[in-house]
Protein backbone atom coordinates (compact mmCIF):
# COMPACT_ATOMS: atom_id res chain seq x y z
CA UNK A 1 0.00 0.00 0.00
CA UNK A 2 2.60 2.35 0.91
CA UNK A 3 4.74 1.79 -2.49
CA UNK A 4 1.41 2.24 -4.20
CA UNK A 5 1.31 6.09 -2.49
CA UNK A 6 4.88 6.42 -3.17
CA UNK A 7 4.12 5.57 -7.23
CA UNK A 8 1.22 7.37 -7.50
CA UNK A 9 3.00 10.59 -5.75
CA UNK A 10 6.13 10.09 -8.19
CA UNK A 11 3.21 10.55 -11.13
CA UNK A 12 1.12 13.42 -9.69
CA UNK A 13 4.28 15.32 -9.42
CA UNK A 14 5.88 14.77 -12.72
CA UNK A 15 2.52 15.65 -14.21
CA UNK A 16 2.16 18.68 -12.54
CA UNK A 17 5.91 19.64 -13.27
CA UNK A 18 5.32 19.50 -16.38
CA UNK A 19 2.40 21.26 -16.95
CA UNK A 20 3.72 24.55 -14.70
CA UNK A 21 5.55 25.97 -17.79
CA UNK A 22 4.37 29.76 -18.60
CA UNK A 23 1.99 30.10 -21.49
CA UNK A 24 2.39 32.47 -24.07
CA UNK A 25 0.12 33.37 -26.88
CA UNK A 26 2.91 36.01 -28.49
CA UNK A 27 3.28 34.68 -31.92
CA UNK A 28 6.78 36.80 -32.24
CA UNK A 29 8.43 34.03 -30.18
CA UNK A 30 8.13 31.81 -33.07
CA UNK A 31 9.82 34.27 -34.93
CA UNK A 32 12.30 34.75 -32.54
CA UNK A 33 13.84 31.09 -32.74
CA UNK A 34 16.73 29.73 -34.72
CA UNK A 35 16.14 28.26 -38.36
CA UNK A 36 16.87 24.45 -38.09
CA UNK A 37 15.33 24.65 -34.74
CA UNK A 38 13.41 21.13 -33.24
CA UNK A 39 9.74 21.81 -32.31
CA UNK A 40 6.74 19.99 -31.59
CA UNK A 41 3.18 21.34 -33.06
CA UNK A 42 0.40 20.37 -31.87
CA UNK A 43 -3.30 20.79 -34.32
CA UNK A 44 -4.96 18.28 -34.06
CA UNK A 45 -1.85 15.61 -33.57
CA UNK A 46 1.16 16.47 -32.45
CA UNK A 47 4.00 16.42 -35.20
CA UNK A 48 7.48 16.62 -34.37
CA UNK A 49 9.97 18.60 -36.99
CA UNK A 50 12.49 21.04 -37.98
CA UNK A 51 11.63 24.90 -38.18
CA UNK A 52 12.30 26.14 -41.68
CA UNK A 53 10.39 29.38 -41.93
CA UNK A 54 7.88 31.08 -40.12
CA UNK A 55 5.88 34.30 -41.02
CA UNK A 56 2.85 35.96 -39.59
CA UNK A 57 -0.02 34.06 -41.12
CA UNK A 58 2.00 30.37 -41.25
CA UNK A 59 4.54 27.96 -39.91
CA UNK A 60 6.80 25.75 -42.24
CA UNK A 61 8.47 22.96 -40.99
CA UNK A 62 10.44 19.50 -42.20
CA UNK A 63 9.39 16.42 -40.99
CA UNK A 64 12.32 14.55 -38.44
CA UNK A 65 12.07 11.25 -40.47
CA UNK A 66 12.42 10.61 -43.91
CA UNK A 67 8.91 10.60 -45.77
CA UNK A 68 9.36 8.16 -48.74
CA UNK A 69 5.93 9.70 -50.02
CA UNK A 70 4.41 13.70 -50.05
CA UNK A 71 6.30 16.61 -49.31
CA UNK A 72 9.60 17.83 -47.77
CA UNK A 73 8.12 20.58 -45.83
CA UNK A 74 4.49 20.72 -43.88
CA UNK A 75 3.09 23.86 -44.01
CA UNK A 76 0.87 25.01 -41.07
CA UNK A 77 -1.64 27.89 -40.76
CA UNK A 78 -1.62 29.97 -37.93
CA UNK A 79 -5.12 29.13 -36.96
CA UNK A 80 -4.62 25.63 -36.74
CA UNK A 81 -1.50 25.59 -34.30
CA UNK A 82 -2.76 25.09 -31.03
CA UNK A 83 0.17 25.13 -29.40
CA UNK A 84 4.55 24.73 -30.19
CA UNK A 85 6.73 23.29 -27.85
CA UNK A 86 10.92 23.10 -28.07
CA UNK A 87 12.14 19.30 -27.14
CA UNK A 88 12.97 18.39 -23.81
CA UNK A 89 16.71 17.79 -23.11
CA UNK A 90 18.28 14.38 -24.36
CA UNK A 91 17.38 11.31 -21.81
CA UNK A 92 15.15 13.07 -20.19
CA UNK A 93 11.95 10.84 -20.62
CA UNK A 94 14.04 7.55 -20.63
CA UNK A 95 16.10 8.44 -17.36
CA UNK A 96 12.33 9.35 -15.57
CA UNK A 97 10.89 5.57 -17.52
CA UNK A 98 13.69 3.69 -15.81
CA UNK A 99 13.01 5.34 -12.73
CA UNK A 100 9.34 4.99 -12.58
CA UNK A 101 9.62 1.44 -14.19
CA UNK A 102 12.57 0.35 -12.03
CA UNK A 103 10.74 1.42 -8.56
CA UNK A 104 7.34 -0.82 -9.79
CA UNK A 105 8.75 -3.72 -10.80
CA UNK A 106 11.14 -3.53 -7.49
CA UNK A 107 8.12 -3.27 -5.15
CA UNK A 108 6.30 -5.96 -7.19
CA UNK A 109 8.53 -8.57 -6.99
CA UNK A 110 9.81 -7.94 -3.47
CA UNK A 111 5.90 -8.21 -2.44
CA UNK A 112 4.96 -11.20 -4.90
CA UNK A 113 7.76 -13.80 -3.43
CA UNK A 114 7.01 -14.47 0.18
CA UNK A 115 10.62 -16.99 0.35
CA UNK A 116 13.11 -16.53 2.94
CA UNK A 117 15.97 -14.29 0.74
CA UNK A 118 13.69 -14.34 -2.41
CA UNK A 119 12.67 -10.88 -1.81
CA UNK A 120 15.67 -8.82 -2.70
CA UNK A 121 16.38 -11.01 -5.75
CA UNK A 122 13.05 -10.76 -6.75
CA UNK A 123 13.12 -7.05 -6.64
CA UNK A 124 16.31 -7.06 -8.21
CA UNK A 125 14.95 -8.87 -11.54
CA UNK A 126 11.36 -7.24 -11.52
CA UNK A 127 13.18 -4.08 -11.01
CA UNK A 128 15.68 -4.82 -13.93
CA UNK A 129 12.52 -5.89 -16.18
CA UNK A 130 10.50 -3.08 -15.11
CA UNK A 131 13.25 -0.45 -15.88
CA UNK A 132 13.51 -1.69 -19.35
CA UNK A 133 10.14 -2.09 -19.68
CA UNK A 134 9.70 1.84 -18.61
CA UNK A 135 12.74 3.05 -20.72
CA UNK A 136 10.95 1.83 -23.67
CA UNK A 137 7.56 3.24 -22.90
CA UNK A 138 8.94 6.73 -22.50
CA UNK A 139 10.73 6.63 -26.20
CA UNK A 140 7.45 6.55 -27.60
CA UNK A 141 5.07 8.27 -25.36
CA UNK A 142 6.93 10.94 -23.64
CA UNK A 143 6.32 11.59 -19.91
CA UNK A 144 7.42 15.01 -19.74
CA UNK A 145 7.19 17.72 -22.70
CA UNK A 146 9.17 20.32 -23.49
CA UNK A 147 9.19 24.20 -23.02
CA UNK A 148 6.66 25.85 -24.42
CA UNK A 149 6.94 28.49 -26.69
CA UNK A 150 3.61 29.34 -27.90
CA UNK A 151 0.29 28.71 -26.94
CA UNK A 152 -3.36 29.61 -28.99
Amino acid sequence: MRTLRIFTSLLVFTLLASSAQAQTGDWQALENLPLGARISVLTRHRMPCILVRVNDHELICAPTRHRWFGPDTITFDRRSIREIRLPPPDGTNELIGIAIGGGAGAALGAARLNCTGCRGAGALIFGMIGAVMGAQVSKRSPIVQGKLVYKR
